[in-house]
């Protein structure tokens, strides 16, 4: 998304909370968009941000002939209140998706600390509890290396952890790594899942 697009964008986060950092809320909302790998979801935003910005499709949409950005907030305030009652269900939806974007990334973002706007909802974050103990007792092989495990487990993400805690939970020896790294394995049995052996735990 453009520089301009990205300003009036941050002008609608403004007009929606006024004391949200605009710009960051802004670029926030986008990179969150980008990152869940939706183009469509960018694009009607875009489009979204382009139609406010027509001077003539604001005349014939909503009776002011200025693009948003220009707007004073009062005015701003009026024009989206006219998309909110609009006789089109896709303006309607439109204004909607615009006002929980901007509301919930201005309220959700916290940046490792107490977000300022929580304190005129009454809202303060509760204590987080200390992290579990790691079942996990882990570390890099050396190249060339030769591990015996009772199982090899392919992949490490949530559930590659959750059965490389189980088998260690167990009393086994598992090796843990990623499909690339399987890959790269030449003997047949390190790529195979092994018999648990006979001093593992039961």
């Amino acid at each position: 998304m453009d520089e301009r697009l990205r300003a009036t964008l941050a002008c609608v986060v403004e007009t929606f909370c006024a004391e949200a950092p605009s710009r960051a809320v802004a670029d926030r909302i986008v990179a969150e968009l980008e990152a869940v790998g939706r183009p469509k979801l960018l694009s009607d935003l875009a489009l979204f941000l382009r139609v406010i910005e027509l001077p003539l499709a604001n005349l014939a949409l909503a009776g002011v002939s200025q693009p948003f950005s220009v707007m004073t907030r009062s005015t701003r305030e009026r024009y989206l209140l006219r998309w909110a009652d609009s006789p089109l269900p896709l303006r309607r939806t439109a204004f909607q998706a615009a006002k929980r974007l901007a509301l919930f990334v201005a309220y959700a973002h916290s940046n490792g600390g107490p977000n300022p706007l929580w304190e005129g909802i009454g809202y303060s974050r509760p204590e987080l509890a200390e992290p579990a103990r790691s079942l996990l007792r882990a570390r890099v092989c050396a190249p060339g290396e030769t591990v015996r495990a009772d199982a090899v487990v392919v992949g490490s993400g949530a559930g590659g952890a959750v059965v490389a805690a189980e088998l260690a939970k167990a009393g086994r020896l598992a090796f843990s790594g990623t499909a690339s790294c399987s890959r790269r394995m030449t003997s047949r049995s390190a790529c195979s899942p092994v018999a648990p052996s006979a001093g593992a735990r039961s």
